[in-house]
């Protein structure tokens, strides 16, 4: 796709972005880790626990495709609702810690409620 970037992952899916550093869409092949996934657009959601929400789909009539199964430091699962439709659950792993560059000078504000003047 022009303008687009390809990032292979692991030999099983191409993740795509354009000017952002985040990936918006994803191609994934049937082998590997995918082996088991069905030949159809696949929406992802995130869950809080995809264990849980595996066997809430069952419990609501759904079966499990595939997973759960750990994906880095979270977990994701394959479902098929009740009318066919196949949705992939992800639970994330907990955010990258970015360090965060810190001024040790006060903003003007702060300084004016302080009662403080910046020294020349």
């Amino acid at each position: 796709m022009v303008g687009w970037r390809s990032e292979e992952k692991d030999g099983d899916f191409n993740m795509f972005s354009r000017s952002f550093p985040d990936p918006v869409a994803g191609i994934c092949y049937a082998k590997g880790f995918n082996a088991k996934l069905p030949p159809a657009w696949l929406i992802c959601i995130n869950v809080e626990d995809a264990t849980k929400s595996a066997k809430t789909a069952v419990d609501l009539g759904g079966r499990i495709i595939d997973g759960p199964k750990s994906i880095g430091e979270g977990a994701m699962c394959v479902i098929q609702d009740p009318a066919g439709a196949y949705v992939a659950l992800s639970q994330p792993g907990p955010p990258a810690r970015t360090p965060v560059a810190r001024s040790t000078r006060r903003p003007a504000r702060a300084r004016k409620l302080a009662g403080t003047r910046r020294r020349r």
